[in-house]
Formats: C-alpha cells, structure tokens, sequence
C-alpha cells in the first residue's frame, strides 16, 4: 500500500530441534534427568550418552577445532556438543550441566519463599503447576526435580497459553550497539537479520 518492496519471509520450522531438547525419554534434558539419578555419573558421562542416543540425529555434532578462530577452546568429545539451530551452530560446554540441572533448594524453604508478602517473590516461587510437574519426575525417583523438568513444565504452559491466542510480533531490530541515533551498523543489523531468520 505504501509502494514498499518486500518479499515474503520463509520460516525454518525447528521442531526437530525441539524434539531434539524435549523428547520425553531421549531428549536432552531428559538424558540429563536420568544421569543426574544415576550413581557416579558426571557430566562426561552424560556428555557421551548425549552423543551415543543422537549419534545419527543430523542437528547433533560432535564439537570440531578452527584454526580461523583463535580464541576458540579445544573440547573433546566428552566434554561438549554442538547443535546446529536455524540460525547457526551453537556448542553447549558440558562442565557442571549435572549440577546445575540438581535443584537442591529443599521444600521447606520453596513453601517459605510461596507465602512471602512480596508479590514479585511470590509469585515467582508459587506451587502453580506442580501436579503436572510431577509428570516429568524420572521414574526412579519420584521426589526428583530438576532444573530442566521445571523449565519444560514452564514452556508448556507458555506454549499452551499461546496456542489460546491470536499472536502478532513486531520484530525490532537493533541498529547500532552504543544506542546512537542515524548510525546503522551493517555487520550488527545483518547479524539480527540472519539470526531471526529473515536472510
């Protein structure tokens, strides 16, 4: 209407990359449930069993070495993965996944931290959806919760929510990084471009 060129923008679907993270017994965060229950496991371990079920799976690698970037830390193949999302390849270091995924903060203080009159504090530690938490608990041990269990919990209902709608984005780009008026950083706004998808 306003005479302006534009063409049409053709979306990568990633389910495949999600299915990749959230599959219900050999996603990664589901791996990463069942070796944070296993005796002596580490993140080696959970690093090579991410390696072993996905071996074939074509947005799953094993960590490589450039000589083009310097900087660049050598991992073994133990010690990272890399998975290739839409917008460009992501390697994800593996040192203290286990730990971190162990939610270690005990009830007692989760029920404490629920009833505080700060509203903010509240609702953040609210026990909102915790029956279909339970669903994501490992098997072997009903009482575990992890960090990744609550977060796929979290994203289902986001997604659920969602769904319900009607939603329209307005996708912004960010022109330049010191926040300048009339300077347009090229590298920087093709960086955004290419990594929403749009080129």
């Amino acid at each position: 209407l306003e005479g302006l060129r534009w063409r049409k923008v053709e979306y990568e679907d990633n389910q495949a990359i999600i299915t990749l993270f959230e599959e219900r017994r050999s996603g990664i965060l589901a791996l990463a449930d069942e070796e944070c229950v296993m005796p002596k496991a580490t993140d080696k371990t959970f690093t090579v069993k991410v390696h072993t079920t996905h071996s074939g799976n074509e947005f799953l690698s094993k960590p490589k070495f450039s000589k083009k970037h310097k900087q660049q830390k050598r991992l073994s193949d133990a010690e990272a993965f890399v998975v290739r999302h839409f917008a460009g390849e992501v390697t994800y270091e593996t040192a203290s996944f286990l730990d971190k995924n162990n939610d270690t903060i005990h009830q007692d203080l989760l029920d404490l931290l629920a009833t505080s009159t700060g509203p903010l504090m509240r609702q953040m530690f609210s026990r909102e959806g915790e029956e279909e938490e339970e669903e994501v608990v490992v098997a072997a041990n009903r009482r575990f919760k992890s960090v990744g269990g609550r977060f796929n919990v979290q994203l289902q209902a986001l997604m659920g929510k969602l769904q319900k709608t009607t939603s329209h984005f307005i996708r912004c780009i960010k022109p330049n990084g010191g926040q300048a008026p009339n300077l347009f950083t090229k590298n920087d706004v093709m960086l955004q471009l290419r990594y929403s998808g749009m080129c």
